[in-house]
């Protein structure tokens, strides 16, 4: 039981980072967000990126954009997986 609330949790969260890792590419190269792919991708991440927008600015070059909330934002969701995969470890008995 352990092994499948962390495979699911793993895969949600790798689901999580890999749209935030597009999100990151898409940004820096200045993809063209009236696209139906890249405004979905953008809609979707967008909810990812709640609990941290505000706390540092994204920032901007001639080429595109540094999107350091969604870099952030991966870095904040790693460590959540890590911690709660540990929890479930704690609570099924095998720490």
């Amino acid at each position: 039981m352990k092994r499948f609330f962390v495979i699911l949790v793993s895969n949600i969260f790798g689901l999580a980072e890999l749209l935030l890792l597009i999100r990151v590419v898409m940004r820096g190269l200045s993809a063209n967000s009236a696209t139906f792919i890249v405004a979905i991708i953008y809609q979707v991440t967008d909810f990812l990126l709640i609990p941290v927008r505000g706390i540092f600015p994204n920032a901007a070059f001639s080429l595109g954009v540094i999107d350091v909330v969604a870099i952030t934002a991966m870095i904040l969701y790693l460590i959540a997986f890590g911690v709660l995969a540990k929890v479930i470890s704690i609570l099924t008995g095998r720490a």
